[in-house]
């Protein structure tokens, strides 16, 4: 079972010799490098979700099937408040240790350094791999609404009102060498 009490490396040769499937929770307070994208005092009570199946492949690569799934507390950079990223992470994994190693169609390589992997250090990977470049609320959820730099129409129409035109001074410039030439 993946749990919390999961070690941090397992042996994916014998988990895919047995062709198991491992499912459980991990506390998102774990994950030390996906922490630096969170909002700290969202994380506490957190759990991610996964499913990971292990198998074998063309050639005895050790194929990793499943899904990873977490809330995760993101700053919006529209209001700067605290929203939940509904993160969904289908995994489709090919375990090599060197970069020349032919996969099945619409698996990625994984590369790892010794016969033990950490699940922990995968799935923090992947789900790092899958955050939003920028972070959001819907645009009805965010309570700035749309993108949040739009002046109210009033305003819009006094600055349409009063804003000059770069080159103005310049058409006067132009108006009176005109009338000096006549």
């Amino acid at each position: 079972m993946f749990e919390q009490t999961l070690p941090r490396t397992l042996d994916p040769r014998r988990l895919a010799e047995q062709a198991v499937t491992l499912e459980g929770t991990l506390p998102l307070s774990g994950f030390l490098r996906l922490r630096e994208y969170l909002v700290k005092e969202a994380i506490l009570s957190r759990k991610i979700k996964g499913t990971l199946s292990f198998s074998f492949g063309v050639g005895g690569v050790i194929l990793v099937n499943g899904r990873i799934e977490a809330q995760l507390p993101l700053q919006c950079q529209r209001c700067l408040d605290t929203m939940d990223y509904d993160a969904s992470v289908d995994l489709l994994l090919g375990l090599v240790r060197t970069k020349n190693v032919q996969l099945m169609t619409g698996y990625e390589p994984y590369q790892m350094e010794d016969d033990r992997l950490c699940i922990q250090d995968l799935i923090e990977g992947e789900l790092i791999l899958h955050l939003p470049l920028v972070a959001r609320h819907s645009e009805q959820d965010c309570h700035l609404g749309g993108s949040g730099m739009e002046l109210p129409q009033n305003e819009a129409e006094k600055v349409k009102r009063t804003k000059k035109h770069p080159f103005e001074a310049l058409n006067a410039l132009k108006a009176d060498k005109t009338l000096g030439e006549d």
